[in-house]
Parts: C-alpha cells; sequence; structure tokens
C-alpha cells in the first residue's frame, strides 16, 4: 500500500501539470475563511489544501483554524478535523500502525487533470501510470474528492508543518504553526522536496514497487509560511491579494519575490 509503505520508510505524511511558466489564473477556492478564529482560546494555527501541481489552484485558500483548548497535546490531526470535521464529508482519513493520515479531500469543483500535461512525467517509471494487482490507479474525478493514487499509483497528500516534510499528522502543533497540504504526482518531488519514488519498471514478487530515495524534481523552493500567515490575516482585503494568490500556487517561484509581497 503506497501510504504504508511510504510512512514505513520515512515516517512521513505522504498522502494534492506542474504550474505552466506563463502564469496563474485565479484559482476557484471551495472553502472560502469560514472558520476564521476570532478572540478564541485554544491553539491557532494556518491550514491551506493545495493542488497547484495540477494547475488547479486550491480547494482550501489560507486560514486560521483554532483547535478547542480541550484538546490536549494538539496535533495537525486535530487542526484538519477541527476544520474539516470528522464525518468524512470534507476530509478522508484511515488509520495505520504509525497513525492516521490523509487520503483525500472533498474536491467540489474536481476537473479531470489530463496527464500528458504534467511536466515531470519522464521522471517517473512507466509501471506507475499503470494499474497492477497492488498499486491500484484511480482515474475518476466525478466523486468529488481527490483521493491517493489518483491519476498513478504514487499520487497522494503531502503534509508539511512550518515548510518541513519530516511529520505525520499526529506530528503535534502550537500557536502560529502553519500546516499545508499538498497534492503530489510524485510523492512530494514535485512540490521541491526529495521524497521516495518507484526505482525502475520492476516489481517486487508481491507486486510492489521497487521504492528509493530521489531528489526534488524542481530547481529551487520557497518557504511560504509567512505569505499563508499573512494571506489569513488579512483575507481578500490585501491590497496585493491577487499576487499573493499567484506566488502561494507557483512552484517554482524564488524565495527573494515571496519575501518582496510581504
Amino acid at each position: 500500500m503506497f501510504k504504508k509503505k511510504l510512512l514505513q520508510r520515512k515516517l512521513l505524511s505522504v498522502s494534492l501539470a506542474a504550474l505552466f511558466a506563463v502564469g496563474i489564473g485565479a484559482p476557484s477556492l471551495a472553502h472560502a475563511n469560514t472558520k476564521e478564529a476570532v478572540a478564541s482560546s485554544g491553539t491557532t494555527v494556518y491550514l491551506t489544501v493545495e493542488k497547484s501541481v495540477l494547475g488547479q489552484g486550491l480547494i482550501q485558500a489560507p486560514v486560521k483554524v483554532t483547535i478547542p483548548d480541550s484538546v490536549q497535546n494538539p496535533t495537525i490531526y486535530d487542526a484538519l478535523k477541527t476544520q474539516f470535521g470528522e464525518s468524512q464529508d470534507g476530509m478522508k482519513h484511515a488509520m495505520t500502525q504509525y497513525g492516521p493520515y490523509v487520503s483525500a479531500f472533498a474536491d467540489k469543483n474536481e476537473t479531470l487533470y489530463d496527464t500528458a500535461q504534467y511536466q515531470h512525467k519522464d521522471k517517473l517509471p512507466n509501471v506507475c501510470w499503470s494499474t497492477n494487482k497492488n498499486q491500484e490507479v484511480k482515474t475518476n474525478a466525478t466523486d468529488k474528492f481527490l483521493s491517493e493514487k489518483e491519476y498513478n499509483g504514487v499520487a497522494g497528500w503531502v503534509t508539511t508543518l512550518n515548510d518541513s516534510k519530516d511529520v505525520t499528522i499526529a506530528s503535534t502543533v502550537k500557536d502560529g504553526d502553519v500546516i499545508r497540504c499538498q497534492f503530489s504526482l510524485a510523492a512530494g518531488c514535485d512540490l521541491g522536496y526529495s521524497g521516495w519514488i518507484p526505482q525502475g519498471e520492476e516489481l517486487t514478487e508481491y507486486g510492489y514497487y521497487n521504492w528509493g530515495p530521489s531528489s526534488s524534481f524542481l530547481n529551487t523552493k520557497a518557504d511560504k509560511s509567512e505569505l499563508i500567515r499573512k494571506m489569513a490575516n488579512e483575507g481578500q482585503s490585501a491590497t496585493n491579494y491577487d499576487k499573493l494568490m499567484n506566488a502561494l500556487n507557483d512552484l517554482e517561484i524564488e524565495q527573494e519575490v515571496v519575501d518582496g509581497l510581504l
């Protein structure tokens, strides 16, 4: 299983065509900042859910989420449950021996993605794009969820905390932390992180991928934590909100460009 293999090897929460260089259109936002914290007690964190790797913008715009103070030692998982609920109508999750992980987010504006546009397709072996007995590939864009293994066998959700991928959603959070859930078609390598991807076309005797380490597919990656805080705090009233949104969606923007918008 994709999730179990990655969690077992890296203890990471890896569960969202890279953007074209010509620019980014205004994304549709399925969830507004409806749960922004206002003078409430508890632990307040910042959260986004992004599918920029598909060129489709965000599912959840930057938002402040306050985990109730009744929750002791709050985690990323608690923040996600606070924002999306526990009914699995907004977020689907599952459990492994290593803890919970996100398997899907509701995507009311889900649009079938043409994988021929994926600019990193040649960096993944062909076996990732086909179905075998243990690595199911899903291509159904009518269920209104963006799920792990959708489009290829290594696709899923990558969760980061303050720009670090070395976490699981059972990791604890504190006031001001930034949680990003980003869809990836390459275990995070197409988001600017190193990761684990299948090595070659051969499967193991049990029908699983031969996982191995890989460097990032991108030449640069910016830390957007401060940008996300600014967007959540100021909302669309920010004078440069469109530029901030474009910067958030640009996977290869330079750090100095991001910093210049703050």
